[in-house]
């Protein structure tokens, strides 16, 4: 028993012990968890802090995300579009929705990844990208460049990759930025080492930054010297000109201007030479100063010809003062014999006064060098003006004066001229040339006016005239009465004589033709026979060419008469050119002129013409406004090698050769050989231009075929269209169509429809003469295409000319681009002078072309080419003739096949 209570005891005593270190141990326990747990409710109040702020950045984020100009795009693997910024979705407005689409899909419009792809480098090495892109439109065309940046995104948790966030920038201003800069460096680097100049630039800490190889050539030191030694500069500057510069060089950065200055340096060779130094400071973007930019220019021979020009100075003084006293005895002199001159000065221009004689002194060079005080007080202040310019607005010489032929001379000439600011007045007048003091030649010249000697001269012609008849019908009683009327017979005789003489002098002054300033007809019936006679008494040839202008009334009816008298003043200058000093040019009539050519013989003749046709077939005649190419035919006769007895008989055959040279086409040459030959042996010349060659010889071919019709003819003459544009060739036949419909409904005569018809087939037929660049374009027209592209009526009008059958359709084609406010082209006339015919032809034109595929614009529907054919009513287009076609059009039952 004892020993169970003892057993008992030391069983309690140890549960007391466990209790006690359990109890410890809980006590402890508790302690940790209290401690933990107030660590924990320190950590959930941080993580809920940390919450907070982190729905603060998210917002914050969100709103970065939506509102950052630059784009962003999230992609996951497989590169499918997750979420973009409105950025994105503005730069590619023609792929939304962005979302749900690949990348290369939405923004590059493929159908597989890009070739070099940031998204794609990112998502392979999950690691970030970048690369520059450039920036395409539909079309593909780049407008611009973008610098693309790519990230890799990872699961916070797993840490895999999940996607790809792709950073985009827009850095087109960047890029052309960067272009102009270089471009800029580029021009700075080329005028830096061309320029004659040694330039360099110092930054702030004065490290040398840029030398020009100009150095070399000025101080003997090159390029490297400079760069490796930044103080060489002031080492080479000469020891009592270094403070100069010191000083200029802080005054510069101090007060941020420009400054110049001079002084000596030593070059490589220890020689002075002296620098004009010109220095400016250099500021960065935001006006800080970041150093000097200086330029160097070597002016040591200008110092030494300084120093050379103050000891001529000196010595000039010397002999100045020497020249003094006699130069004062020669002023006194000169002074004297001016005083004179001056008297007889003012007695001359009193007396040219009195008598309204006009005297001008003018130089080899026609400029004015004096004019009499009476005529300046008419004409206005002459100094350094033309004589030409002063007295007659001309831009040229006159024709009629004799200025080389009195210097050739060395002797006085007179002529007679017409001043047209005095309302045409005849003036006679005496050129008389002289040299100066100076030995240089001066021409004197009297204008005396003869205006009241004309009208005597014109009296008297009348008063012969008159007197002639008078004579002839008193003849017979005159000559029963010659006993008691002698004295007064011989009065009459004397007087007679004295009106030929008068009436020889009038027939020399109207034998020019006043228009051309050649010889007219009158002067041919005197000149042609003399020649003859002198051609055969010394067994001598003489060869007559004629020449006429083809079609030359359609040049006037396209151009109007002024312009055709223009292009026949044009033509007798180019003749007079031409031919021989001694050749004769005469105006034979209108338009046909003839060469009277001493000691030629045919076959000569014959070549001085042909060589005359190919010339002038080159030549562009007319104004700025417009130009005409001039076809000409050409006849040639000559004595001996044809058999005529007269001068008169060489007009006639020459006359004769010329109607045949017209039966055969015109614009060739023919001689007295070629009258029993149908067809001229050479060919024509062959037209630079393809289009034109191709047509020409279409117009050739169907001129021999002589049973086709007309209408036929001019359907071919569109179809060589064909060769050039096959749009044009087809355009023809709509526009033919609605061009014939609209003439029917004006209710116009047959015959007049007929040609309207005749000419829609045509109107386009100069694009012959266009570049398929040009007309085959596909985008739009330069400024000088445009131009070139305005030539097509003036080209086609110039075509059909030669057809005489064809005159008619020469206004519709070349006015049909003219518009109803006059904005058209090719002459800018507007309303109801342009031709019916090419106001019809344009609207037509101008639908079809509409309503047809070209290379630069796809076919409107008939709805929108009608919309805008009636809002160009009234100004491209006449109203009657839009309310007409309007009628026609709406009678159409079925759409007529787009071109």
């Amino acid at each position: 028993m004892e020993k169970m209570k003892l057993d008992n005891k030391e069983k309690e005593e140890r549960l007391q012990d466990m209790r006690a270190e359990l109890e410890l141990r809980v006590k402890v326990r508790t302690a940790e968890l209290s401690s933990l747990n107030e660590v924990l409710r320190k950590e959930i109040t941080e993580r809920q802090k940390m919450s907070q702020q982190l729905i603060g950045v998210n917002s914050f984020l969100n709103n970065v995300f939506v509102c950052i100009q630059d784009g962003i795009s999230v992609s996951d693997t497989k590169m499918n579009i997750i979420r973009v910024n409105p950025t994105m979705e503005k730069w590619y407005p023609y792929s939304l929705p962005l979302v749900g689409k690949k990348c290369y899909e939405a923004y590059h419009q493929r159908n597989k990844p890009c070739d070099v792809c940031p998204v794609k480098i990112t998502l392979e090495t999950q690691k970030p990208a970048h690369i520059v892109s450039p920036l395409e439109d539909k079309a593909k065309n780049v407008i611009g460049y973008f610098d693309l940046f790519s990230f890799p995104l990872f699961d916070e948790v797993t840490k895999e990759l999940i996607g790809a966030i792709e950073y985009v920038r827009n850095i087109t201003a960047q890029k052309k930025a960067e272009n102009a800069l270089c471009q800029s460096e580029e021009k700075f680097r080329l005028i830096a080492e061309f320029t004659y100049n040694w330039i360099y630039l110092v930054d702030s800490h004065r490290n040398m930054v840029y030398v020009s190889p100009s150095c070399k050539r000025i101080t003997g030191y090159n390029q490297d010297d400079f760069m490796n030694d930044p103080e060489l500069i002031m080492k080479i500057v000469h020891k009592d000109d270094i403070g100069l510069l010191l000083k200029q060089i802080k005054k510069v950065c101090d007060n941020s201007e420009k400054l110049e200055s001079e002084f000596r340096i030593l070059d490589k060779n220890n020689q002075v030479r002296w620098i004009h130094h010109t220095c400016v400071p250099v500021f960065d973007k935001d006006g800080r100063l970041i150093g000097r930019r200086a330029s160097n220019r070597d002016i040591t021979k200008d110092k030494d010809n300084e120093n050379e020009l103050k000891i001529y100075r000196e010595n000039l003084e010397v002999l100045v003062k020497e020249r003094t006293e006699s130069l004062e005895e020669e002023i006194r002199i000169r002074k004297s014999a001016e005083e004179n001159a001056n008297s007889l000065n003012k007695r001359i221009e009193f007396i040219l006064g009195a008598t309204k004689t006009g005297l001008d002194i003018i130089d080899k060079d026609y400029n004015i060098q004096y004019v009499n005080p009476e005529w300046a007080s008419y004409y206005g202040d002459w100094k350094g003006k033309k004589c030409f310019d002063y007295l007659k607005n001309r831009k040229s010489p006159c024709p009629e004066c004799l200025l080389e032929e009195a210097f050739k001379a060395k002797k006085a000439v007179v002529s007679e001229e017409i001043m047209p600011k005095e309302n045409n007045r005849p003036n006679q007048v005496t050129t008389i040339p002289f040299q100066d003091k100076d030995g240089k030649w001066l021409f004197a010249r009297v204008h005396v006016d003869i205006s009241e000697k004309k009208k005597i001269d014109k009296e008297l012609e009348l008063y012969h005239n008159d007197l002639e008849c008078l004579v002839e019908e008193r003849t017979q009683d005159l000559l029963q009465e010659t006993a008691r009327y002698k004295k007064s017979e011989s009065e009459k005789i004397l007087l007679n004589r004295e009106l030929i003489k008068t009436n020889e002098k009038l027939k020399s002054v109207s034998l020019i033709d006043a228009h051309t300033g050649l010889y007219n007809y009158r002067y041919l019936q005197s000149a042609i026979e003399s020649e003859f006679h002198q051609a055969r008494r010394y067994a001598q040839s003489l060869a007559l060419i004629m020449l006429d202008v083809d079609y030359f009334k359609s040049i006037n009816d396209v151009y109007g008469v002024a312009f055709g008298d223009s292009v026949l003043k044009q033509l007798a200058r180019q003749l007079k050119q031409m031919v021989r000093r001694y050749d004769v040019l005469i105006r034979y009539s209108g338009e046909e002129f003839i060469i009277i050519s001493p000691r030629l013989n045919r076959n000569t003749a014959f070549n001085m013409a042909q060589r005359l046709l190919d010339s002038l077939n080159l030549v562009n005649f007319g104004n700025k406004k417009h130009s005409v190419k001039l076809k000409l035919s050409f006849s040639v006769a000559a004595f001996p090698d044809d058999k005529v007895t007269s001068g008169a008989d060489l007009v006639n055959l020459v006359n004769k050769i010329l109607i045949k040279t017209k039966e055969g086409g015109g614009n060739r040459a023919y001689s007295s050989l070629d009258l029993n030959h149908p067809l001229k042996k050479g060919m024509d010349k062959i037209s630079k231009v393809m289009g034109i060659k191709i047509l020409k010889n279409t117009i050739n071919k169907l001129n021999r075929q002589t049973k086709q019709g007309l209408t036929e003819f001019i359907f071919a003459f569109a179809k060589t269209l064909e060769v050039k544009d096959h749009y044009s060739g087809e355009h023809v036949e709509n526009t033919v169509h609605f061009a014939t419909e609209i003439a029917r409904k004006l209710d116009l005569p047959k015959d007049e429809i007929e040609l309207i018809k005749q000419a829609a087939m045509l109107h386009d037929l100069g694009k012959i003469g266009i570049s398929e660049n040009i007309l085959l374009k596909k985008g739009k027209l330069t400024k000088r295409e445009f131009v070139e592209i305005r030539k097509h009526p003036q080209i086609g009008a110039d075509i059909i000319r030669p057809i005489q059958s064809l005159h008619a359709l020469i206004p519709f084609i070349f006015y049909h681009h003219e518009r109803w406010d006059g904005k058209g082209y090719p002459s800018g006339i507007k309303g109801e002078d342009i031709p019916l015919g090419a106001r019809i032809i344009a609207i037509a034109d101008v639908y079809q072309a509409l309503t047809s595929d070209r290379p630069y614009h796809k076919a409107f529907t008939k709805e929108v080419a009608i919309d805008m054919i009636k809002k160009s009513s009234g100004t491209q287009f006449d109203p009657l003739i839009v309310d007409t076609f309007l009628k026609v059009i709406s009678r159409e039952k079925k759409p007529r096949k787009p071109v």
